[in-house]
């Protein structure tokens, strides 16, 4: 029982090394150290008194999935991270453990020789997994969406079963054994490289979706992105409101500040438009002064909606101020373009009246 607990401390704590350097702690490294030793204790008194030759293997591999829980409250990481990576290390730890188990009884090996066999396997693989974890599978955790992390923990939990299975339940002959934890282990590496690829993929879709939908300066949506956004409430017959607004001398805050100070006014004016707007709308720009907002079931007044900019603009510059004309759909119009040109005529007649900040 010995032999078995030095193997598992062995394993234990190649887990524990890996998934610490893929994971973000919560706390000092004293308090992990601390915290994950003590539950190791437990966890060893636990082993020596429950465990003995009679006893489950899957016991042992309960004990090691126990780990989750202290895994979750000392990192940062959210628990389908966590129980992503830790079964990503486990899996490949488990492999190893089987590889060195089979070897030892085709070589007739006693225990002693089979801690010497492990020991040497974790040594010879243990850089290249170190070194597979941060090229491969940490990219994969840094890039992956919030979505698809719960597709990758499925995966993790079916290449972990595949190992449980092979190693606790599959009982065959060592050679085949071998053959099959070798099997598992190029699929292993073979499937994480292809998932990293398709994460990269999608991150290179994601970016050329920003720069054809998205303003460089700004970030917010642009022009195309609101004839597409408009295309699709038309079609679904939503009743929306299209708010076209201009900013109020603009020119002159260029002319008296410079350029780079106009770009700054623009930027806290769209932060100022996307706070008023809250999750009632979006906003698109159009061009260098020329904003468009569209709201659904809201009926937003374009005075309320001036007064919350103007709040929530702040700015070493004084805002000065934005002239808006509003369109509503259906009732004025059933095509963007028409919705957009009675926006902005309406916005037109304001400024050109009274420019001075007001709204129509």
């Amino acid at each position: 029982m010995i032999i078995r607990l030095i193997l598992q401390l062995e394993i234990l704590f190649v887990n524990l090394f890996i998934t610490n350097k893929l994971s973000k702690r919560k706390y000092s490294k004293l308090i992990l150290i601390s915290s994950l030793l003590g539950y190791t204790v437990l966890i060893v008194f636990l082993f020596a008194t429950l465990r003995n030759d009679d006893s489950p293997l899957w016991l042992s591999l309960l004990i090691g999935i126990s780990y989750i829980l202290p895994l979750i409250l000392l990192y940062k990481e959210t628990p389908q991270r966590i129980i992503s990576t830790m079964l990503f290390c486990w899996t490949q730890t488990l492999i190893i453990s089987n590889l060195s188990r089979s070897i030892s009884i085709l070589l007739n090996a006693n225990e002693l020789t089979h801690i010497i066999i492990q020991s040497l396997i974790l040594i010879v693989v243990f850089f290249f997994i170190l070194k597979f974890s941060f090229n491969i599978y940490k990219v994969i955790l840094e890039d992956i969406s919030k979505d698809s992390i719960i597709l990758m923990m499925i995966l993790s939990i079916f290449l972990f079963s595949l190992a449980v299975i092979f190693g606790y339940f599959l009982k065959t002959p060592p050679v085949l054994a071998i053959i099959l934890s070798l099997i598992l282990a190029i699929i292993s590496v073979a499937v994480y490289l292809l998932l990293r690829n398709f994460v990269e993929k999608s991150k290179k879709v994601i970016a050329l979706n920003d720069i054809v939908f998205k303003d460089s300066l700004t970030k917010i949506e642009n022009r195309l992105s609101l004839h597409k956004s408009m295309d699709n409430l038309i079609q679904e017959k939503q009743p929306f409101e299209c708010f076209f607004m201009d900013l109020n001398d603009l020119k002159g805050v260029n002319d008296t500040y410079g350029h780079y100070m106009g770009d700054q006014y623009i930027i806290e004016f769209t932060k100022a438009v996307v706070k008023s707007l809250m999750d009632n709308g979006n906003v698109y720009r159009l061009s260098g002064d020329e904003f468009v907002c569209l709201t659904q079931y809201t009926d937003v007044s374009s005075e309320s909606l001036m007064r919350q900019i103007s709040t929530n603009f702040e700015f070493e510059l004084q805002f000065r101020g934005v002239s808006i004309g509003k369109s509503f759909f259906p009732d004025d119009a059933k095509t963007q373009k028409k919705l957009l040109e009675i926006a902005d005529e309406r916005m037109y007649n304001i400024k050109q009246e009274k420019p001075q900040n007001k709204i129509i």
